[in-house]
Parts: C-alpha cells; structure tokens; sequence
C-alpha cells in the first residue's frame, strides 16, 4: 500500500480535426485534485493527417506563455479521424511477439491508409476456442493504428523544449476512463460512448473496456436551441454504428443498453429524451464530477475527453 504519493503537474493536449484543447491540472493517486487552466485553439497545424511541426511549435510556445502553463508531463490525445481499427486473428502467443508478426506484416497482410504507422493491440479474452483458416488455436486481437507523420514531429516538439510525452491516447479510451471513473459497476457493460462537437461527433463502442468500433462523422450543429435538424441525423448515425458492432463484426447476441454523450453544446433533457425514444435505449449526458473542485459543470464542458486522461479506472470491490 502507499501511504505517501507526491502531487503531479500535467497537461493534456487534446487534438481533434478543428480544435486543439489545453488541460492543465495537478493530480494525486491517479485523481484530480486541481484544475488550473482549460483553453481551446484552432487547429492550424494538421492538414491531411499530416502534423506542421513549425506551426506545431509555434502554437505550442504560444500558448505556454500566454497561459503561465507549469506543467512538464504531458498527455496527448490524437484525433478519431486519423485512428484506423483492425479486428486480426492471430495466434495465441505474447503481444511483443504479436506485434513483431503485425510489423512484419504490414502491407502484406495487415494494410493500413498510411505509412510508417504507430500502433499498438490487445488480446479479446472469448468463452469459445477461436481457430485460424487451417484450424490451428488462435486469439482474436484488436488493432489500433495512427499515421507516424502525425505523432512523431508532435513528440519531437515536446522534447525540444523539455516537456515529457507521458501518454499517447485515443479519445475512446480517454472517455471510457472518465465513464468507469464515474460508474464503475457499468464499466464491463457493452456501451456506447460520444463525443460532440459543433463540427462532428465521435462515436466508439466498447465491451469490457476493449474498443471494437470508433468513428468520427463530420456534423454541423450550431447551438443547443437549432438541434431539432441535428438529431435525426445524429440518432441514424449511431443505429449505424450499433449495427455494425453487432451484425458486420458478429456480434448478435451482445446488445448496447445505453448511450453516453459529452458534449460542448448544452442540450437541454428535452435532446436526451428525444434520442431515447429514436434509439430504444438509455441515453444520458457523461458529466465530469469532482467534490474535490470548487467549481463544477460548465466550464470543463467539452473538455471531458482532456480529463479523461488523468482518470484511473474505479475498482469495483465484492464484498461477501
């Protein structure tokens, strides 16, 4: 057990297609216990998935200083739109061993829209034996992908001026630790997790904490009073998403119960109980809470998926 753990100054960086979003905060035992500055930039410096690193420089210099910014490890959060997912049988031997087989394998039987990619995956723990094309035991393993022409020159940046990369992230897995944060008991739960911004939204489905589907929609909605137009639109894309995760990736017989939404538009009740009725499921906002704070609510609205980042999933104890 450890009785003395030492405060943590952090910043995450939050990148997505339009925005960048600055987090700073200072943690303790993998929780917030001070938010010091949230901000939101342009995102000037990505074009075509490919990262500026002299405006990436810039833009970060910048708002360092304007922003009195302390914090030296950082957390990076890259954007849906250029995150790629596999779902690869292989066989049933350690992940070093298994990435060793992916990298070999790219652009020969793994091809991915991009070179020179960073990736990384995990095993999918199954009931029922899984067996390759010649019948041989295997595992099924997930695969997640993102363009080295985005992460690298954005890591060489924080290194030329001595801050420490601590953690690469995609925004599921950032807001899956902000949902199982919150609600633990629900965490192993197939669910369904989106992001909303005013110029897209971002849907991930996860079953026992492994993702098995992402992806970003290009969507325009103005203010929380012009949703009428959105919904609709909104409410087709995430039957497309639940089919998918359930019927092309074989999932038949796991049904998502509920949809879980941030958002930096302030829909009213009358959004979620609209989007209840379309979908047949649970729909609720993901508010971040932290009695800890002196101030709650709105003003880390649309930062959800940056705190995410500093959240350690809640364990959940049986007792007898």
């Amino acid at each position: 057990m450890t009785f003395f753990s030492k405060k943590l100054r952090q910043l995450a960086i939050v990148f997505d297609d339009y925005t960048i979003r600055f987090v700073e905060v200072t943690t303790k035992n993998d929780d917030i216990i001070a938010i010091h500055h949230v901000s939101t930039v342009e995102n000037n410096v990505v074009e075509n998935g490919i990262l500026d690193k002299e405006k990436w420089k810039d833009l970060l210099l910048e708002q360092l200083e304007s922003n009195n910014i302390k914090a030296k490890t950082v957390r990076i959060v890259i954007p849906s739109s250029i995150v790629i997912i596999r779902h690869q049988t292989m066989p049933d031997i350690p992940v070093k061993d298994l990435k060793q087989i992916v990298q070999h394998e790219l652009g020969y039987s793994i091809h991915l829209p991009f070179n020179n990619p960073i990736f990384d995956l995990v095993k999918v723990k199954s009931d029922l034996p899984i067996f390759n094309e010649v019948g041989e035991q295997a595992i099924q393993v997930v695969l997640v992908a993102a363009p080295g022409s985005f992460i690298f020159p954005l890591v060489d940046v924080l290194y030329e001026n001595k801050m420490k990369p601590k953690v690469i992230d995609i925004p599921a897995l950032s807001l899956y630790r902000l949902f199982s944060h919150l609600y633990p008991y629900q965490s192993d739960d197939a669910l369904l997790l989106v992001n909303v911004t005013k110029h897209g939204v971002d849907a991930h489905i996860l079953d026992k904490g492994i993702l098995a589907f992402t992806r970003h929609i290009p969507m325009e909605v103005s203010n929380s009073e012009n949703y009428q137009p959105f919904i609709s639109d909104f409410a087709y894309e995430i039957e497309r998403a639940i089919n998918f995760y359930q019927y092309t990736l074989n999932n038949r017989d796991k049904k998502i119960n509920s949809c879980w939404i941030t958002s930096e538009i302030d829909f009213p009740e009358d959004f979620y109980r609209l989007l209840k009725e379309r979908l047949d499921i649970s729909v609720n906002p993901l508010v971040y809470k932290n009695s800890e704070l002196s101030q709650q609510g709105d003003e880390y609205k649309g930062y959800e998926v940056g705190i995410g980042l500093f959240l350690r999933k809640a364990v959940v104890e049986n007792g007898n």
